[in-house]
């Protein structure tokens, strides 16, 4: 997209905010279009974004996900699924090479934008949690202010990147080098840009994975000192006296 291309998106969202807002809550009832048109509906339904069926308006998939994932934070927002991420690199692949077998140059150019997307949106969403968990651990491993809390925060984190580690071994040279047909074109994106970046993404993985446990060890044996020093102030406080003679 260009720039005029993301101040047309931009301004008909803001035009239609409450449509949209609107459109959102209703979910899969729809609701008609209001009877002032305003500018910008027509701009957002010719992209898909808006979608019609029996003079009923519903909200892409798109923009419902999009809406989803602003308004949740941190390790509460939706993660894709990369099983069904790499479903769609091998359909757009199949498609593609079905398209330059026909001599098809727009529709395979088409199909290889579409790969190219959804190779993306792998690679954002590896960025993204990192930065997410890096955010996590420079900020304090949570917002509680009891250290059970944070520790079950953290060993949520742990969790989190475990799976996403365990996932990203669907990813392989051997089969992403099969999807290509030792086409070049495929082959720069699927080996060099996207496993590339999982490569450095499991491998960063593993690093804030380890970062994680010996936070969490670190909170444990907090956890466990306060717990002694608490013992013994109520001790101390119950006109206990304390023998230092051993000592």
């Amino acid at each position: 997209m260009k720039e005029a291309d993301w101040i047309e998106l931009g301004d008909s969202l803001a035009r239609n905010a409450t449509f949209i807002e609107a459109l959102s809550i209703a979910d899969e009832e729809g609701i008609a279009l209001p009877e002032r048109r305003t500018k910008g509906i027509s701009y957002l339904m010719s992209k898909g974004l808006i979608e019609e069926d029996d003079e009923l308006y519903y909200l892409s998939g798109l923009l419902l996900d999009l809406g989803a994932q602003i308004s949740l934070q941190g390790f509460e927002r939706a993660a894709p699924d990369l099983q069904e991420s790499l479903i769609a690199i091998e359909q757009h692949c199949e498609a593609y090479h079905e398209a330059k077998a026909s001599d098809s140059s727009s529709e395979a150019e088409r199909h290889l934008k579409r790969l190219t997307h959804s190779c993306r949106q792998v690679t954002n969403h590896l960025r993204n949690e990192q930065a997410q968990t890096r955010a996590f651990i420079e900020g304090g491993y949570g917002f509680s202010p009891r250290l059970k809390d944070r520790l079950r925060d953290i060993n949520n984190a742990i969790g989190r990147l475990k799976r996403l580690h365990e996932k990203l071994g669907l990813f392989t040279h051997v089969g992403l080098s099969s999807l290509t047909n030792s086409d070049r074109a495929l082959r720069r994106i699927l080996l060099d840009s996207l496993l590339g970046a999982v490569s450095r993404n499991r491998l960063a993985l593993d690093e804030m994975i380890g970062r994680l446990d010996r936070l969490s060890l670190a909170v444990r044996k907090r956890n466990h000192m306060r717990q002694v020093a608490h013992a013994v102030d109520v001790f101390l406080q119950a006109g206990n006296p304390i023998d230092l003679e051993p000592l």
